[in-house]
């Protein structure tokens, strides 16, 4: 087909992606010609080209990313996509992050940046009490530091 149009068959393919997202994706992008094909492109490579998610590189994230897209509103092709990437990247771990629990209840994490530089984050930390709390942070905060120095 690519020969008879006189085109590269990179360039059918890029269109058959966006063609593809907005078949998927259907009512859910209001102007469907703002769809870019680096978008497109990256939908389909994560979803997979086959139907019923055949050959997705992580069926997990495929099925996580259209649970995503079928539970967003309708709304234009940038947002929407960015809202689908943001999904896709909030499985991902990320380096050097150690959870913070108390009682199998997940409280924060520290996460060890740059140079000598730790993060610290407490999300829930709210019923815990404030000595429970500081010798949790000094357990934590030695692993950290041990797991530096190796």
């Amino acid at each position: 087909m690519a020969q008879h149009l006189g085109v590269h068959k990179s360039t059918i393919s890029r269109r058959l992606d966006v063609v593809r997202a907005i078949d998927i994706l259907g009512d859910r992008i209001v102007v469907k010609r703002d769809v870019r094909q680096r978008d497109a492109s990256w939908f389909v490579q994560t979803i997979g080209r086959e139907p019923g998610l055949a050959d997705a590189p992580d069926p997990d994230m495929a099925a996580k990313v259209l649970v995503v897209a079928s539970s967003l509103p309708p709304m234009h092709a940038k947002p929407l996509f960015a809202e689908l990437r943001a999904a896709a990247k909030a499985e991902r771990p990320q380096p050097n992050l150690t959870p913070l629990a108390h009682a199998g209840h997940a409280i924060g994490s520290i996460r060890r940046k740059s140079g000598d530089k730790i993060r610290i984050d407490l999300t829930d930390a709210g019923d815990v009490e404030l000595d429970t709390l500081i010798d949790l942070l000094r357990e934590a905060l030695a692993r950290v530091r041990a797991s530096v120095t190796l």
